[in-house]
């Protein structure tokens, strides 16, 4: 994986008429263990009845007709915990270097499309600290055995505030690279795989936005007035949104309901 900032593919948008000759979609519903040298983990393709998927990778099974969660990129692929930058930088430099924690091996460009927050001296009246967010478009790797070598790190925008080593700063992966079904409670939904991933390292899509089908496992919803949000519960499945909600919202039932089978279509509404 090379430097970059992630795209976005809006398929048959060169007219407002689609063409008898449509373009293909069917790499939606391709699943590899090795990245397409076309997309990055965080691509974004929109397709031209409103769907949205995001490329991602998988680091568990992922399920179609469910949804899957966001793991902790920290744990498991990249990311440097929060601590003093390993030399100054002033404003308009796009890097800052950081020193890795200990905790993940740093690959060559392995943020990529992740996140850093920097902090600076500047405090509010409050004497909360002011910073700077950028997304990060790569990074050098950490060579030392022990995981605590210096990493360069590179971002979408240059600073407008000078850092020194007396700054501090948190960066996180690309939360696109570790994807998978669970029953997490305390982790949030990322979308509904476009095929079956039967296991961790797989690249692939997931549907985060538009019409889908997800799983009703007891079949029940919809059947009440007006009761039209979805919430995600723990299973991959979907509940209704209530007064006492405090679960992820998900989206909106479609179909009318009227079937013993409850609910059908949703209109998915993770990630636009």
């Amino acid at each position: 994986m090379a430097k970059g900032k992630a795209k976005v593919n809006y398929l048959g948008r060169s007219g407002v008429v689609m063409p008898q000759t449509v373009p293909s979609w069917d790499f939606i519903y391709e699943k590899s263990t090795v990245k397409s040298e076309k997309y990055n983990v965080g691509d974004r393709v929109v397709m031209p009845d409103g769907r949205v998927f995001r490329y991602c990778k998988s680091v568990g099974a992922c399920y179609t007709g469910q949804l899957n969660k966001f793991q902790s990129v920290f744990s498991t692929t990249s990311g440097i915990d929060y601590s003093a930058l390993a030399e100054g930088a002033a404003i308009g430099a796009k890097s800052i270097l950081m020193t890795n924690q200990g905790v993940i091996a740093q690959t060559e460009d392995c943020m990529r499309g992740g996140w850093i927050e920097i902090k600076t001296a500047n405090t509010d009246a409050a004497g909360n600290q002011s910073g700077m967010q950028r997304m990060i478009i790569g990074n050098t790797a950490d060579a030392s055995v022990a995981m605590t070598g210096e990493v360069r790190i590179y971002l979408d925008a240059p600073l407008d505030q000078a850092v020194t080593t007396s700054s501090y700063a948190f960066s996180i992966g690309n939360p696109w690279n570790a994807v998978s079904a669970d029953i997490e409670p305390t982790n949030s939904c990322c979308g509904v795989a476009a095929v079956y991933v039967s296991a961790s390292g797989y690249y692939h899509w997931e549907q985060t936005w538009g019409l889908c089908f997800v799983t009703d496992t007891n079949a029940t919803l919809g059947k009440v007035d007006e009761e039209r949000q979805l919430i995600a519960n723990r299973q991959g499945s979907v509940a209704p949104h209530d007064a006492a909600c405090t679960e992820q919202h998900v989206g909106f039932i479609v179909n009318d309901n009227a079937s013993a089978d409850g609910m059908g279509l949703i209109m998915l509404q993770i990630c636009p």
